[in-house]
């Protein structure tokens, strides 16, 4: 067992001279980790887009009889749609990270 009565109390300033090497060797966080919501809603936006963009160049095709063409193009465009829906909820994830970097480092 130890002798507590033989250590002296540690000071407010140690505490916060320790606290502030702590500080310094934690990592800088460059990024939030995507939440499987984040994810999942990207892949919904993707497939829905596709979806929706095949089925208009189909009923296109149905209703001007130009098939194939009109699948094809319409899937080109909601795939198209679907990536650039994704590059969107990419940057405002980005953003949310960026925000929330900004706030802890105004508490610290």
């Amino acid at each position: 067992m130890r002798d507590d009565s033989e250590k002296k109390p540690v000071t407010l300033e140690e505490l916060n001279q320790h606290l502030e090497e702590v500080r310094k060797l934690q990592p800088v966080v460059t990024s939030q980790a995507k939440l499987p919501g984040d994810a999942a809603r990207a892949a919904i936006d993707f497939a829905s887009a596709t979806a929706v963009g095949t089925g208009l160049g189909y009923g296109a095709d149905v209703w001007l009889n130009t098939s194939p063409w009109g699948l094809l193009v319409g899937l080109l465009i909601g795939t198209v749609a679907g990536v650039t829906l994704m590059f969107q909820e990419e940057a405002r994830a980005a953003k949310r990270a960026l925000k929330q970097q900004q706030t802890m480092n105004d508490k610290l």
